[in-house]
């Protein structure tokens, strides 16, 4: 009877194997704890929320520099300009709509504000006019444009464009 008392007892208080122990108890050396971890992900959320922010503030400002109702004169990588109206489409994607480009004048112009282009030697032609006539938009990729800049209302360009 003591025989199967201590063969129970034994039964129930053996140790686990050291296989099981170690799946069990935490490695200090491996593991961070548990503060740590939690500082560590905030850190990294911190930064993401940070760098959508400032993405999205670059954006504003960019934007806040040309304004729908006014024309700009876009220069690209080939120098050729073209006048009209801008307006970001996408994040390399630039649309002008309403565009003109200036031209070599071949023939004297009887209207007033083009003849005084003409004077000079150019011409400003609506892109509407070229032999294939697209319609009244470009799309620009980003990376062709080399500077952008907003016209004046009384600047040559946009007395030529008010007259057409």
């Amino acid at each position: 009877m003591f025989y199967a008392i201590l063969l129970t007892m034994t039964k129930t208080t053996k140790k686990p194997s050291k296989s099981t122990s170690k799946d069990t108890k935490k490695d200090p050396k491996s593991k961070l704890p548990d503060w740590m971890l939690g500082l560590t992900y905030a850190c990294i959320a911190l930064a993401v929320i940070l760098s959508a922010a400032k993405i999205g503030l670059q954006g504003m400002q960019y934007k806040s520099l040309y304004q729908n109702d006014t024309y700009q004169a876009v220069t690209l990588t080939n120098g050729q300009t073209f006048f009209g109206q801008m307006e970001r489409y996408g994040r390399n994607t630039f649309v002008i709509t309403d565009v003109y480009y200036l031209q070599s004048a071949q023939t004297e112009v009887s209207d007033d504000a083009l003849t005084e282009s003409v004077a000079s030697g150019l011409q400003l032609v609506p892109l509407t006019e070229d032999l294939h006539q697209p319609y009244n938009h470009m799309v620009l990729n980003r990376e062709h444009i080399i500077y952008w800049q907003n016209l004046q209302p009384d600047s040559p360009i946009m007395e030529a464009i008010t007259k057409q």
